[in-house]
């Protein structure tokens, strides 16, 4: 069975901004080597792929903002993808948000995930607002008695097996467990899932995902596989994005650079 990357481009329309990041990101996974299947999900009638390939599909969904609850918003369409996707083609699955450019080859982690969830730390503390509105008073005190940092929802590796029992947890943990405000509704119930040991889980190596906009000194993601650009927004984000893009792929033929347009076609 092949492994799967999957996304999820919903924009609110005219916005495009999802999916020029999806975009970005499925050029940056074919161009690492990458042989699993790709899988984007969107709310557009108009096709996501401009060429065929075998392994690169796309699913139209009808977006609903208000999907489950109000405070779900966009987010939430990430924690029902069980129910557009049938996980059992695929031996592991990768989710990865749009905001995100692989380095190298996806491979890496598919080969490091040997636990039913394999998942990535950001450098703030699991107590910080993102990470904790599904945890009880007596609960963050022993959280900040452990000093974990907090995870970050928008990557992670999850065997065939587990998938969908994964997702409906995520799902219910937000539904049953919500107990201070957030914006970030997908990040609080997916910390409170991985370290219910419901689940075994892993951290996946602290080079393997890095954080542009936490840590802006280039030197500190060079030995990075995949880097997310969350924390930003807007046409910034996606500027920086492509600007790592470019710096990352850019290389020369015939002496000389490889047009931007050209490059993302490869």
């Amino acid at each position: 069975m092949k492994d799967l990357i999957l996304t999820f481009a919903c924009d609110q329309p005219p916005k495009l901004g999802h999916r020029l990041q999806a975009k970005l990101l499925h050029s940056s996974v074919r161009r690492s080597g990458y042989k699993g299947d790709f899988l984007v999900v969107h709310n557009q009638a108009e096709t996501f792929f401009d060429h065929t390939e075998e392994r690169a599909n796309d699913l139209e969904i009808h977006y609903n903002p208000k999907l489950g609850r109000d405070r779900h918003r966009i987010q939430g369409i990430k924690m029902h993808l069980d129910k557009y996707v049938d996980f059992s083609k695929w031996e592991r699955i990768m989710f990865c948000d749009t905001d995100v450019l692989f380095l190298s080859s996806p491979a890496h982690f598919f080969n490091d995930c040997d636990a039913d969830i394999s998942y990535a730390y950001e450098r703030g503390n699991a107590s910080r607002r993102a990470f904790n509105s599904c945890w009880t008073p007596q609960q963050m005190k022993k959280l900040l008695q452990k000093r974990l940092h907090g995870i970050n929802s928008g990557q992670f590796v999850v065997r065939n097996h587990k998938a969908n029992e994964v997702w409906a947890t995520w799902r219910n943990t937000l539904e049953n467990e919500w107990y201070r405000n957030s914006k970030l509704q997908d990040q609080s119930p997916f910390n409170k899932m991985i370290h219910s040991d419901v689940f075994s889980s892993k951290a996946l190596p602290p080079y393997y995902v890095k954080f542009p906009f936490q840590c802006k000194k280039v030197s500190s993601y060079w030995d990075a596989k995949l880097l997310h650009f969350c924390g930003w927004s807007g046409s910034l984000k996606m500027r920086i994005m492509l600007q790592e893009y470019l710096g990352h792929n850019l290389v020369k033929k015939g002496g000389n650079e490889v047009l931007a347009l050209e490059l993302m076609s490869k």
